[in-house]
């Protein structure tokens, strides 16, 4: 039996309370006790009634408590704090229409159970399992050993194909070097190419020009063809030279 409901049971026995023979009090505050704790514990399973078997794998994790950002400038999230629709990829099972946020000061993906369940509640889902996840349009897959710290993270996949161009997105809070007292959010990435079973740092044309040098006089022309607004884009300028890369080398084969 649960620590609390031998708590409700004793408690009147020493302070006096309701009269046990009021059965429907007692059994009313048993419900209330068994709705309160029914998911319990920083590392559980967290099961409701309303959803399918499937689907209760999805629910399981960690409760999230939202970081105080009082004395902090910015936040810890991809894009923005805001939640953003997406989907998950656990156990070979898609989850589509979730509402999502990744922390990736902290490695963490949130779950938003509020649509799903009706209860005003966010979840830290368990990781080990997500082969993929998307948020607003934006892949994710894991990081590959070696890659980042201790915690498992998610790398950003701009360009899809035998060259795969990843960033890995990170922030930590850092106090700057003015030594004002109020936290910053410092934000850091590391961009690479994982073609087959080796990850190298991306630097841009350069790398793609040393690794395929029978496809470099194209890749400059291509370069120079996009249109300024992508030129002046990291993140689109970098992937479509990734994209145009992957076909020229295709059409080599």
């Amino acid at each position: 039996m649960h620590p609390i409901y031998i708590c409700f049971l004793i408690f009147p026995l020493y302070f006096g309370g309701p009269n046990y023979s009021d059965l429907r009090y007692f059994l009313t505050g048993l419900l209330i006790l068994s709705a309160l704790i029914r998911v319990s514990g920083q590392n559980t399973d967290i099961h409701y009634g309303r959803l399918l078997p499937a689907d209760s794998r999805l629910i399981s994790g960690d409760y999230y408590a939202e970081p105080s950002l009082a004395n902090t400038s910015g936040h810890p999230y991809f894009l923005d704090p805001a939640w953003k629709r997406g989907y998950v990829i656990l156990e070979g099972i898609r989850y589509d229409g979730l509402q999502l946020r990744y922390n990736i000061a902290t490695g963490q993906l949130l779950l938003n159970l509020t649509e799903l369940t009706g209860t005003a509640i966010q979840i830290a889902l368990k990781t080990q399992n997500i082969s993929e996840f998307s948020i607003d349009g934006h892949l994710f897959i894991p990081a590959l050993p070696g890659i980042s710290d201790k915690i498992l993270r998610f790398c950003e996949i701009l360009a899809r194909g035998p060259a795969t161009l990843a960033v890995l997105w990170t922030k930590s809070l850092k106090i700057p070097a003015s030594g004002t007292t109020e936290y910053v959010y410092e934000s850091r990435n590391q961009w690479m190419l994982i073609t087959g079973d080796q990850t190298i740092p991306y630097h841009g044309i350069r790398t793609l020009n040393k690794l395929y040098p029978s496809v470099s006089k194209e890749l400059t022309n291509f370069r120079r063809t996009l249109p300024k607004n992508i030129r002046r884009d990291r993140r689109l300028r970098e992937a479509a030279l990734v994209d145009a890369c992957n076909s020229l080398t295709g059409r080599l084969k």
